[in-house]
């Protein structure tokens, strides 16, 4: 991942970043609206990636290569509670029957 980082600083400029926008509604309906900046807010929207990065990150899960799938089985290994209930999240995503999610923005 070469271009991918978490956003520390909500007002530094990051070259060649292009703003999301949305249909409006309402009054607005018939015109795009820019997303709201929430950069500042820890956790959602602090990601910084690529299209490239993500591609490398997808193919990641579809096809580790031999090194990598330690760390792939770690992060999909469900997590359990104190009493030992398990739960469907583990280190890094929600786990389901036939995949695996991130909910996150």
């Amino acid at each position: 991942m070469k271009a991918t980082h978490f956003r520390e600083d909500a007002d530094r400029l990051i070259p060649n970043l292009v703003q999301g926008h949305y249909p409006g509604m309402g009054a607005a309906s018939g015109q795009m609206r820019a997303s709201r900046r929430i950069g500042a807010v820890p956790g959602v929207g602090r990601l910084m990636t690529t299209v490239e990065d993500l591609a490398r990150w997808d193919n990641f899960f579809l096809s580790p290569k031999k090194h990598e799938l330690g760390i792939l089985r770690l992060m999909l290994t469900p997590g359990w509670l104190e009493n030992g209930q398990k739960i469907r999240y583990a280190a890094a995503c929600f786990t389901a029957l036939q995949g695996f999610e991130h909910a996150a923005a």
